[in-house]
């Protein structure tokens, strides 16, 4: 049994999965880059995200007015998860509209430094502000900080922990409309979707967050109960009931 958590890529992922009895995919996005002879032997299973001991207390629009929002993205610091997206549409953002940009994953990279140079100069010239952060191991108090999470990844994500995580924290998500980014969220429904590698899309649906309260009350009821999807009572369910067939006797 093999469990395909990556998109099939090269000779080395063949061999691995070639001579697997079954293998289990975790997005139907993953499914589809798998050989088409090896169908037969494939069943898509979304990953579990074990929700927090300790519920964050939901977006309140209400108290956004009070202080500027906060959007945030916590991912390694790679050109490929698109950090510089997120700093581009947020210069985009009208200056009646102040934010602030928390990114954690920075690193010592020239990407990194490429990237906090930027944010120093929409500083100068916007209300606009950005706080980095290098790896923690305490995700929640990301989650805690936050108001909104972005995924603005340039390349398509094999399915997508920090959208389902910031469901269960009660944040509204904005993602790239790809891969497997794109089965978690479905646009105006259980969050908001962009055009991957658009950064005037993407501001133009942070500003709908801050201006449409009505729409986001939707997308965190909705993204609360789909999150139900992802459980780790119901992964386990599907897993055993995946064993159970590949391992029951073929009838002859």
């Amino acid at each position: 049994m093999a469990h395909q958590r990556d998109t099939y890529k090269d000779d080395e992922f063949h061999q691995g999965l070639e001579f697997a009895d079954h293998i289990i995919a975790i997005s139907k996005y993953v499914e589809e880059t798998l050989p088409s002879t090896w169908r037969h032997k494939v069943t898509q299973s979304y990953n579990a995200v074990s929700p927090p001991e300790k519920v964050t207390e939901r977006y309140d629009h209400a108290a956004m007015q009070a202080r500027s929002i906060r959007f945030g993205m916590a991912a390694r610091c790679t050109p490929d998860k698109g950090q510089d997206l997120l700093i581009e549409a947020a210069a985009k953002l009208p200056s009646d509209m102040p934010c602030e940009i928390h990114i954690w994953g920075m690193n010592s990279s020239a990407y990194a430094a490429q990237l906090r140079r930027r944010a120093e100069e929409i500083e100068t010239r916007t209300p606009h502000r950005f706080v980095f952060c290098e790896f923690r191991s305490d995700i929640n108090e990301f989650y805690r900080t936050v108001d909104v999470v972005v995924a603005p990844s340039r390349y398509k994500e094999p399915l997508g922990r920090g959208p389902l995580e910031a469901m269960t924290h009660l944040r509204p998500v904005i993602v790239a409309n790809h891969g497997g980014l794109a089965e978690l969220v479905c646009h105006e429904k259980t969050g908001l979707v962009f055009e991957p590698g658009d950064e005037v899309d993407l501001a133009r649906q942070m500003r709908r967050i801050v201006i449409e309260p009505e729409l986001v009350k939707t997308i965190l009821d909705n993204g609360a109960e789909f999150f139900q999807n992802f459980t780790p009572h119901k992964y386990a369910l599907d897993i055993d009931e995946i064993y159970k067939k590949v391992l029951e006797p073929t009838t002859r």
